[in-house]
């Protein structure tokens, strides 16, 4: 009788051995499984709020359609963005940076209960490495080349609402030396939809001097205008400047060409820092990238 109760004594510790080292199993498994699911669901959280930022800064601050940077033939980059929105641009874009940081670094870190930290938020971006700055504010798209030596060709097509039989004067800067950048204008007015249509008003192609003044004049009957300066503007060399009064004007393309570099060609629009519970993201507001 006690070998038998104590083979059944052990035989019951054995199994109640099994049964606790198998509920501490399943619930490590269950502990794993539900740090993964929380961890993903931080991550799409946080993906969506990233996604969330780059949609707002890309389409209604900078106001801008998706871009292109590729590299071409002849050892260049070429960035393209071929909406690149409205003259004048009517809103206060710096006030408008100010009161969307206020408000994701406040009320939507709250509601989302992510920390949201917006970095180098400004109403441009900036084209890396070569140091370029796009910004539109006002009546004026304004493109600054601090490093003017990597730049090849600067494209811009316009489509204002006055008429080709409307223009009172033009004026057109002289072709210059090929080792000076491209400057292109083209300019059509509104009849006809789609890109390209339009009756055309301005296509010109020369190069300019970078250290020099050097602008595309039209003016209208009506007392309205659109100017492409480029050259020695605002204090630097190499800026282009687009410049409208008193019309609006749709730019149907924005085009610049770099000689290439053994880097990745990104347009950023700063850094922004997302955190929630032990999960931190550090990231580029990438507006277009090769």
């Amino acid at each position: 009788m006690n070998k038998k109760g104590l083979f059944f004594t052990v035989i019951v510790i054995a199994m109640f051995l099994v049964l606790f080292f198998l509920s501490n199993n399943y619930l490590s498994r269950v502990k794993d499984f539900e740090g993964n699911l929380k961890g993903t669901l931080v991550s799409d959280q946080i993906r969506f709020i990233e996604d969330s930022i780059v949609f707002e800064y890309y389409t209604k601050i900078i106001d801008l359609k998706p871009g292109t940077i590729e590299r071409i033939g002849e050892g260049q980059i070429r960035i393209d963005f071929p909406n690149a929105g409205r003259l004048p641009s009517l809103e206060n874009k710096t006030e408008m940076i100010r009161l969307y940081k206020n408000y994701t670094e406040g009320r939507l870190s709250q509601l989302s209960n992510v920390n949201i930290t917006l970095i180098n938020f400004y109403p441009n971006l900036t084209i890396v490495p070569y140091g370029s700055v796009f910004m539109k504010e006002g009546n004026n798209l304004t493109f600054y080349n601090f490093n003017y030596t990597w730049l090849k060709k600067v494209v811009i097509e316009l489509k204002v609402n006055e008429s080709e039989d409307d223009i009172d004067s033009i004026s057109v800067p002289s072709d210059g030396d090929d080792s000076y950048p491209s400057i292109k204008v083209k300019i059509r007015d509104t009849s006809g939809s789609g890109k390209g249509r339009g009756e055309e008003i301005l296509d010109e192609d020369v190069n300019l001097n970078p250290s020099t003044k050097n602008s595309f004049v039209i003016n209208f009957s009506s007392g309205s205008s659109v100017r492409v300066d480029f050259g020695r503007f605002n204090g630097h060399d190499g800026t282009f400047i687009t410049h409208v009064n008193k019309l609006f004007a749709n730019v149907t393309l924005f085009e610049v060409k770099y000689k290439a570099v053994n880097q990745t060609v990104k347009a950023l629009g700063g850094n922004f820092t997302l955190t929630k519970l032990n999960f931190t993201k550090n990231t580029e507001l990438v507006i277009a990238s090769e």
